[in-house]
């Protein structure tokens, strides 16, 4: 069982390792798995980028 579409899947692997959020999308999908700890976000900024955690369930999710 997938957690991830592959949509969602896609836009996580372009932060694995950091990046700046470009659009709402990416924000909104991002914010939605950072409230369960597969994302952080920059102070003040709009750049995030996959925890440890996050990088293994895109991996093998």
């Amino acid at each position: 069982m997938a957690i991830l579409s592959p949509h969602e899947k896609e836009i996580m692997g372009r932060f694995e390792n950091g990046g700046d959020i470009k659009n709402e999308e990416e924000g909104d999908v991002l914010t939605r798995y950072g409230t369960i700890g597969l994302v952080t976000f920059g102070f003040l900024s709009k750049r995030a980028r996959l925890t440890d955690k996050g990088k293994l369930v895109l991996k093998y999710y």
